[in-house]
């Protein structure tokens, strides 16, 4: 027969943001009789003010009915009991409050001003984890490495080239000429190799005639022709990649200038690397671990990559693949080698390197977190295990093998219980002020 103020919050569990629109039935079930209270707004964001009047004594429901656009759900709220007498339901409220040494309470509200998520404590295949570094490279085919055909001095063709110059395949990038250098002047190469095979091949021609009249034998004709075709060869292979000016380097691949070695009007010498082209489409992350891992590298499956920013990734996510794994160690380094190859990503760089969980085969399940639950305080791990919506309580775990992203928890939690994933750390400064008000938020 008296009003009671029920003030309920509602989280949306895929953001862990209020409700902050929608319609909210609050239905009071006592024996045969249903008592509702409808409202479309909050009072605050996620926060609901009910007032239902109970028509009969006993245990009852209270059931939520929530609407929202684009879904709906009911909650059952669990049992309450309705009293004829309010110093009765006083006791009995008093009877019920638990008390747990140590728990922290952290309203709803607080959570809504945070990046705040919890998550229930399961079981996944994780097996052993290999932690190393890894240095970013280009796949092969993915880059092509110019290098001088010839001794010159270099001249760039598109005034200064830089590093990260974006090209188109068939560009010219660079000429090496001779100038006024007495060895190795292209310039006389190409005009030697004309006159060549210009005297060779009239030489050739003449001959064929008087062989016609049978003045010269079938041999000087023959010999003649080889000439010719030798003369041809050398003189088309000068003229194809040489110009008067000297050697014109070009492309065969488009992308970005990613290494030069040269100068503009250095000398160089033939075979001496000029600059390196990359498309950038394929990488390969090429990672080295000890050799007391051997066993376990027959049964790499994955791996986690920290990228710049310090977001985790996975092989998978990447596009990528364990390449090969050496079975032979390396004669430089002493450790064994692992190619992972990857598709083109933001926030990796050839020539960087970059942070590598190596993931063997998992034997059987085990209890595994995200990292961004746990708190270390001196060299000792916690998390805040959620006792109710708004009370937690930190407890001590015994970590084991992390991958960077998750890490297994060998004692301290039970499959089932629900941990604080994100935003641990302001649970704990709240835990730490002492100064929060274990009641506000609700109505007595």
């Amino acid at each position: 027969g008296s009003k009671a103020s029920v003030l309920a919050h509602f989280t949306r569990l895929e953001n862990f943001r209020p409700l902050e629109e929608g319609k909210v039935t609050a239905n009071l079930l006592t024996g045969n009789s249903v008592v509702r209270h409808t409202l479309d707004v909050p009072v605050r964001p996620g926060i609901f003010r009910f007032e239902l009047q109970p028509e009969t004594t006993g245990e009852g429901l209270i059931r939520f009915e929530i609407e929202w656009p684009g879904g709906s759900e009911i909650i059952e709220a669990g049992r309450v009991m309705v009293f004829d007498d309010p110093h009765a339901a006083v006791h009995h409220a008093e009877d019920l409050a638990e008390h747990i040494p140590g728990a922290v309470v952290f309203t709803k509200e607080q959570s809504w001003k945070i990046r705040f998520a919890t998550e229930g404590v399961r079981r996944r295949e994780f097996g052993p984890v290999i932690k190393t570094v890894g240095e970013v490279l280009p796949a092969r085919g993915d880059a092509l490495t110019l290098t001088a055909q010839t001794n010159g001095m270099v001249r760039f063709s598109e005034g200064n080239l830089f590093e990260g110059d974006l090209i188109a395949a068939g560009q010219a990038l660079l000429t090496v000429t001779g100038g006024s250098l007495a060895e190795g002047n292209v310039a006389l190469r190409l005009q030697e190799a004309q006159r060549r095979f210009e005297r060779s091949r009239a030489d050739y021609e003449r001959l064929s005639e008087l062989a016609q009249d049978q003045l010269v034998s079938e041999r000087e004709v023959l010999q003649a022709r080889q000439e010719y075709h030798d003369a041809m060869a050398a003189y088309d292979l000068l003229r194809t990649g040489f110009t008067p000016q000297g050697q014109s380097l070009q492309s065969s691949l488009g992308g970005r200038i990613t290494r030069i070695y040269v100068e503009e009007g250095e000398y160089v010498e033939m075979g001496q690397p000029l600059l390196v082209v990359s498309r950038n489409q394929d990488l390969v992350i090429r990672a080295e671990v000890q050799q007391r891992y051997a066993s376990l590298l027959s049964g790499l499956s994955s791996a986690m990559i920290r990228l710049a920013d310090g977001r985790m990734v996975s092989l998978e996510e990447l596009g990528g693949r364990v390449l090969s794994v050496a079975r032979n160690i390396h004669p430089g380094s002493r450790l064994l080698p692992v190619h992972l190859q990857i598709n083109r990503t933001e926030g990796l760089v050839p020539g960087g390197l970059v942070d590598v969980y190596l993931k063997a085969t998992a034997s059987k399940p085990v209890l595994v977190l995200p990292n961004s639950a746990l708190i270390e305080e001196q060299g000792n791990y916690f998390v805040f295990v959620q006792l109710h919506p708004e009370s937690f309580v930190k407890r001590e775990v015994r970590i084991g093998q992390s991958d960077g992203l998750l890490t297994e928890i060998k004692y301290g939690l039970e499959e089932g219980e629900r941990i604080v994933t994100r935003g641990a750390a302001m649970v704990k400064m709240a835990a730490s002020s002492g100064d929060i008000d274990p009641h506000s938020g609700h109505v007595h």
